[in-house]
């Protein structure tokens, strides 16, 4: 396994370098070569949202909980799933927030990677995930990652952050809210979409923050963006 993966793009690699040479990345490594079951995403995919866009790109970071637990669905993009895969429940969840908020067509598909190229970060709490077992690996130090991208993040203001859910919302100390946007809600999974997700137009006001500020809008749309490389 290599110490620092290669999925990063170079502007994060050189940011993300203090974890990769840090003991909770070697801890993490040992216990992913120790595992006996199963875990999500694919190591060659864990970081993939890190190469889409470098951090002075970043205009939103959308941060969940932890990878899908099943197989063929997680991709290293929070709430993403490859095309042609069946959309989630959380995901569907999302879909209809994107109509009612933005008046747009209900995507055909669960892939994100349009929005990943635009400057959205995907980002769960927790990057891995045992087979079968949501929550897993909560207790894995992925904490010391997450902070160290808030803290590279920190470097550039007017950022919209999408808290959903209560483990996103353990992030809101690590970020300067006088000089972004953070927007919360409850978790878009069935159990919490009825609870304050549903109805509180994170898109629509992501880009009215944005452009507010002199930034391009995001492009929620999915079925008219390219895919994957």
């Amino acid at each position: 396994m290599q110490a620092t993966p290669p999925q990063l793009s170079d502007a994060w690699h050189n940011a993300l370098l203090p974890f990769f040479e840090a003991e909770p990345w070697f801890d993490i490594q040992a216990r992913l070569r120790r595992s006996e079951q199963p875990t999500y995403p694919a190591m060659a995919n864990v970081f993939a949202a890190f190469g889409h866009a470098d951090p002075s790109q970043i205009k939103a970071v959308v941060v969940g909980q932890d990878p899908y637990h099943s197989p063929g669905q997680a991709m290293g993009l929070a709430f993403s799933v490859p095309q042609g895969q069946r959309i989630p429940p959380s995901l569907r969840n999302i879909h209809k927030e994107l109509h009612a908020d933005l008046q747009l067509p209900l995507p055909t598909h669960g892939d994100l990677t349009g929005w990943a190229k635009q400057g959205v970060l995907l980002l769960n709490t927790t990057l891995t995930v045992e087979e079968g077992l949501p929550g897993s690996h909560a207790n894995w130090p992925w904490k010391a990652f997450i902070e160290q991208v808030f803290h590279t993040l920190s470097a550039h203001p007017h950022c919209v952050y999408l808290l959903w859910g209560k483990h996103a919302q353990s992030l809101m100390p690590q970020i300067d809210a006088d000089h972004n946007l953070v927007i919360t809600s409850s978790h878009p999974s069935p159990l919490g979409a009825y609870r304050g997700f549903h109805g509180h137009q994170p898109f629509s006001r992501c880009n009215n923050y944005l452009t507010s500020h002199g930034i391009e809008a995001i492009d929620w749309s999915l079925d008219s963006l390219p895919l994957r490389r």
